[in-house]
C-alpha cells in the first residue's frame, strides 16, 4: 500500500513469500522443542528416581540449552512469515526503513536522501550467510547509499517492487 502526501511517499510492505521462512522458522523451533522436552523429562525422571543418570543427563540438557540462539531465530523467523511487515517512508530529507513485528517496530534506519542512490528492481535473489533464507524469498528493492548497497522488500511481487520503486524514485531524484 503506497500513500502519497505532498513531498512524502510511505509504503507498509508485508512480509513477502510467507512460507519459506515459516517453514524454517517452525523446523527450528519446533526440532529446538523436540529435543528439549524429552530430554528434560530425562533429567526429571533421572532425579525423582535418584538414578546415577543425573549427572549425565544434566549434560544431556545441556546441549537444547545452547540450541537456545536456534530456537530464537526460528521464533522469529515464524513469527515475520505471520506478522512483520517493513514501514518505508521517503521524504526530500530522508529515507526510513523501518522494520515492524506485530505492528511493533524493532528496527529503524534512517538514511540521508541527498546520499541514496539508484533506487531499483532487484530481481535477483542475494545471499548472505546469515540470512539464507531471505535468499529463497525473491526480489527486493534496492539503493546504493556511499559505498554500500542497501536492500528492503524482500519477497515483493515484481510488480509490487516495480511499483515501489517507481513512486519513490520521483522523490529521490
Amino acid at each position: 500500500m503506497i500513500e502519497r502526501s505532498g513531498d512524502t511517499v510511505s509504503a507498509i510492505v508485508p512480509a513477502g513469500n510467507r512460507k519459506p521462512a515459516a517453514v524454517w522458522g517452525s523446523v527450528l523451533f519446533g526440532g529446538w522443542l523436540a529435543t528439549l522436552l524429552p530430554i528434560a523429562a530425562l533429567v526429571g525422571l533421572s532425579y525423582a528416581v535418584g538414578s546415577d543418570a543425573a549427572d549425565m543427563s544434566l549434560i544431556l540438557f545441556g546441549f537444547p540449552v545452547g540450541m537456545l540462539g536456534f530456537a530464537g531465530m526460528g521464533a522469529y523467523m515464524l513469527l515475520w512469515a505471520l506478522a512483520g511487515s517493513e514501514r518505508v517512508v521517503l521524504t526530500p530529507r530522508s529515507l526510513v526503513l523501518q522494520r515492524r513485528l506485530l505492528g511493533v517496530p524493532i528496527v529503524t534506519r534512517e538514511y540521508a536522501t541527498e546520499h541514496v542512490a539508484r533506487i531499483r528492481y532487484s530481481p535477483t535473489p542475494y545471499m548472505r550467510p546469515w540470512n539464507l533464507w531471505s535468499s529463497i524469498l525473491g526480489c527486493s528493492v534496492a539503493f546504493d547509499y556511499g559505498a554500500m548497497t542497501y536492500r528492503f522488500g524482500v519477497g515483493l511481487a515484481e510488480s509490487d517492487a516495480r511499483n515501489l520503486v517507481e513512486a519513490i524514485g520521483g522523490v529521490a531524484q
